[in-house]
């Protein structure tokens, strides 16, 4: 039981080291930070995903989860 809690802990700590990204699928155009896509991209993934925010990352809007 003990070694279940310190694998949970470990796990917790390795979560937030780790930012979990995911690509908007909805965002169809390229994602040019310089654009002002960034900004869209932002809001894109706050209101339809419902995610933290997102940025424009290798020309695709990436979300943070």
């Amino acid at each position: 039981m003990k070694n279940n809690i310190v694998l949970l802990e470990i796990a917790e700590v390795v979560a937030q080291i780790v930012p979990c990204k995911t690509r908007n699928r909805n965002f169809k155009s390229a994602c040019i930070a310089v654009s002002g896509d960034d900004e869209e991209c932002d809001h894109d993934c706050r209101r339809v995903g419902g995610w933290y925010g997102g940025s424009c990352k290798n020309q695709k809007c990436v979300c943070d989860c």
